[in-house]
């Protein structure tokens, strides 16, 4: 993430928006203004990091707003605003397949989700320490409710 934004045009008839948003986002290789780019910040937390995650996630936060351009890129079928609604929560699926979510901090400093069930899951950033957390929380723990810290801690 802390690559340059380098791309070239060599085969392309100009430059395309993409590339355009890629250089104006100031984060390197990571155009979190496109799909194939959701996955990275959570790299380091796949691999053990929540902190690393943590301080870029909160960093590409920033590129969002409730304005009227208020997305750092295309809005495709709301997939941008899942990435952020997910980050928020401190929460992202890199595989979608399977039942688990990598961890970071929560944007806010207190959240509550109503679940289908009735249940409710809480996060209160406060309660966080990012390095005494797991990387990974199961959907079951999500599902089943409750602290969402009391989770994660190690």
């Amino acid at each position: 993430m802390n690559a340059p934004a380098i791309f070239r045009t060599k085969h392309a008839s100009g430059m395309i928006h993409e590339m355009s948003e890629l250089a104006a986002g100031g984060y390197g290789q990571c155009a979190i203004s496109n799909q194939p780019s959701f996955h990275i910040p959570y790299i380091n937390a796949a691999l053990g990091d929540s902190e690393k995650t943590a301080y870029h996630v909160e960093r590409l936060s920033r590129l969002f707003s409730s304005g009227a351009e208020g997305y750092p890129g295309d809005e495709d079928n709301g997939s941008m605003s899942a990435w952020y609604i997910l980050s928020c929560l401190g929460l992202y699926q890199m595989a979608p397949s399977e039942p688990s979510y990598l961890t970071s901090l929560p944007l806010f400093e207190s959240i509550t989700v109503k679940l289908p069930d009735g249940k409710l899951l809480e996060m209160k950033k406060e309660e966080y320490k990012v390095r005494e957390m797991r990387s990974e929380v199961s959907y079951e723990e999500i599902m089943s409710g409750g602290n969402l810290w009391e989770k994660i801690k190690k």
